[in-house]
């Protein structure tokens, strides 16, 4: 007879739920759920602070294309060999830059100092030597 009383007595806590449903829960639920509860509230200020970060950051992402560094990243060659030419560009600039800068002093002082000049400058430096 017990195995027939275990069982009966299993039907009826399968058909109450009675094994699966916890104290707390029972007691919540005869307390019955209240929407003012203050951590709800908070709970919900805080998912929506959240939503509005992750969408900000997602802007912010998009915006920079930070995707984009991480595929240089994955390839590092090209990272390298973009870099090396940016490098090279940049070398040049300078040096057309220098160039330019030497041109126009020189046209300057051939404008404006007399043709004897520089002679005369290395005629004093030679001097200075000795």
């Amino acid at each position: 007879m017990t195995d027939h009383d275990a069982l009966k007595r299993a039907i009826e806590n399968l058909s109450d739920k009675q094994h699966v449903v916890s104290e707390d829960a029972r007691r919540a639920k005869d307390n019955g759920f209240r929407h003012d509860v203050p951590h709800l509230a908070r709970t919900n200020v805080l998912l929506s602070e959240v939503n509005k970060s992750s969408r900000y950051l997602m802007g912010v992402f998009q915006q920079s294309e930070f995707d984009s560094l991480f595929l240089f990243l994955a390839r590092p060659f090209q990272l390298f060999m973009m870099q090396f030419m940016v490098g090279v560009i940049r070398g040049l600039g300078l040096l057309f830059g220098i160039l330019l800068f030497f041109i126009l002093i020189l046209d300057v002082c051939q404008t404006y100092l007399p043709d004897t000049f520089f002679i005369q400058l290395y005629d004093f430096i030679r001097l200075l030597k000795k």
